[in-house]
């Protein structure tokens, strides 16, 4: 009997040691959960879009491994992650996903009011704990006040008082300490809901972020580096110039910008950031053409089923108007510093400014200012005026040399010895060898058109209508210098062949028929003045309304 009792022992013994061992294999095989922390170093700005770097450190164990890269933004292109790194470790797979029971990372403002709410919560808890202490001292007074006389000899009634004094002093004493902790419970708990009424304005719009997953088989116990990357759409920057002339016979300057945006979710903080000319979200598949079938149609359905036919003109002049405000908006100038640091990086698709100083963009959807580079251009000056619109002379600054600087259409600030004087429109697509940037009115340059009153009249031939009509302008140049200036009028160019334009003077001017344009090319000395005539004649049905 002894021995089966002992034998069973044993056998409980090996069991409880082989599912010990079974327990730990398990866990031993089992893919163990990894939290790495990242932080972004690099980012690749596209025209739309961004491309973001994430580089952490870890030292792993042997082993299979899922390792969770949190806290990134919650609009990764899905397809877009990829990841590299250093170390005695396999990767075996990649994927990226929605954290929903994560936010952005908690602010300095809300982790300090987590600490305090955690030490008045400690202090709630031990003035709870003392309440109860001495509702437990009370409990024991009131257990042990009963005597009894009948044991008891040689009490006298000075005893008995002295006693009842005690107990009645105690139970004061412990109401009062009592009454004290209630109070001051009181104003823990006001205080206590307060930080957390603050705490959840501070967390109210926090976004949710998504984390990627790689799950990695590790050799043996290594030092692996980590580098993340991925694209996000919700970011982009567009080009912007400032111009500065000052003298005429020196060049000017211009600063080529970037409007950078991103409302990633994900601050960028101390960033090394790349400006790309390319765009990812613009499709890579080239085009292919499909048969083009003509048949016969019925003209009335074939009009019906023209898109947008009713509301063409509008929405033409509506766009029209957008790039009217688009080019015409003021905005200050930015500080520039930034464009000795930058790199040019052309490629056969695309070219990259590699800045070389680190930048702070916070995700908030606003631009922020980069500079590029800075360059010196070739310039030079003359003056426009075309009196029929506005009697005024326009410095022009003609530049050249800007073809080979890969820069993008878009915005320039104008600023002319040291005064901004509007704004303007670098357009890229221009054929052009020289950027036309209007400087601004020279009052200097006096510019006047009137009608000469003896040879403008209004005939009648037969069943036509002639009109003759002739302008006269007058440039002077007030100026210690001598200057260029070129001088546009027009003549009205006929629809219609009951209507004849005849051009009878224009001395010294070129005109294109086909818009009517007159241009006369001046070069005045100072205190120079030029008389200029142009004089034309329509001759039309003399019961018909021309606008002349």
């Amino acid at each position: 009997m002894l021995f089966e009792i002992a034998q069973e022992k044993i056998m409980i013994r090996i069991l409880s040691i082989a599912l010990l061992l079974l327990t730990t294999n398990i866990s031993f095989g089992a893919k163990k959960e990894v939290i790495i922390e990242s932080q972004i170093k690099n980012v690749t700005v596209f025209l739309r879009g961004a491309q973001v770097e994430r580089t952490s450190k870890e030292f792993l164990k042997p082993g299979v491994y899922t390792l969770i890269f949190p806290g990134l933004s919650q609009q990764i292109t899905n397809g877009s992650v990829q990841v590299s790194g250093k170390g005695d470790l396999t990767i075996l797979s990649v994927s990226n996903q929605v954290n929903y029971n994560r936010e952005v990372g908690t602010s300095a403002e809300v982790q300090s009011l987590m600490d305090s709410l955690a030490l008045l919560q400690e202090d709630l808890n031990y003035n709870r704990e003392l309440k109860q202490v001495y509702e437990e001292e009370k409990s024991m007074i009131l257990l042990n006040k009963k005597i009894d006389y009948g044991d008891q000899t040689g009490f006298a009634i000075e005893d008995i008082e002295d006693m009842s004094d005690f107990f009645r002093s105690r139970l004061k004493g412990l109401m009062d300490k009592r009454l004290d902790l209630q109070k001051e419970e009181k104003e823990l708990q006001k205080e206590i809901a307060r930080i957390n009424g603050l705490i959840n304005t501070k967390r109210q719009g926090s976004k949710r972020t998504s984390e990627v997953l790689v799950e990695v088989a590790v050799n043996s116990n290594t030092p692996a580096e980590f580098s993340l990357s991925y694209t996000v759409p919700n970011a982009g920057w567009s080009a912007s110039y400032n111009v500065r002339a000052g003298d005429l016979g020196k060049p000017v300057s211009l600063a080529y910008n970037a409007k950078v945006y991103q409302s990633t979710g994900i601050d960028w903080e101390g960033v090394n950031m790349k400006l790309s000319t390319s765009d990812p979200s613009t499709s890579a598949r080239k085009p292919n053409l499909s048969p083009w079938m003509l048949s016969f149609v019925n003209i009335g359905t074939y009009l019906q089923q023209l898109p947008g036919k009713s509301n063409r003109r509008f929405k033409m002049s509506a766009d029209a108007e957008a790039m009217e405000d688009d080019a015409g908006g003021v905005q200050l100038p930015e500080i520039t510093t930034a464009g000795s640091y930058t790199q040019v990086q052309e490629s056969q698709l695309n070219v990259k400014y590699d800045i070389k100083l680190p930048y702070d963009i916070p995700s908030d959807g606003k631009t922020h200012t980069v500079n590029i580079r800075n360059e010196e251009l070739s310039s030079n000056f003359v003056y426009f005026t075309a009196p029929k619109m506005n009697q005024a002379a326009f410095l022009l600054a003609k530049v050249g040399g800007w073809e080979n600087l890969n820069l993008l259409s878009g915005p320039a600030n104008i600023y002319f010895e040291g005064t901004y004087v509007g704004a303007s429109y670098i357009n890229v697509q221009n054929s052009k060898t020289t950027l036309d940037l209007s400087m601004g009115i020279d009052r200097q340059v006096i510019v006047t058109r009137n009608r000469i009153k003896d040879y403008t009249e209004t005939k009648i031939l037969g069943n036509n209508k002639k009109e003759t009509i002739g302008i006269e302008i007058m440039v002077k140049n007030t100026k210690s210098r001598p200057i260029e200036i070129r001088v546009q009028d027009q003549i009205p160019v006929s629809t219609d062949k009951g209507i004849e334009v005849e051009a009878e003077e224009f001395i010294g001017a070129g005109i294109k028929n086909e818009t009517g344009i007159v241009t006369w090319d001046l070069k005045l000395a100072p205190g120079e003045s030029k008389r200029l005539v142009l004089k034309y004649n329509v001759k039309y049905p003399k019961d018909q309304t021309i606008n002349l």
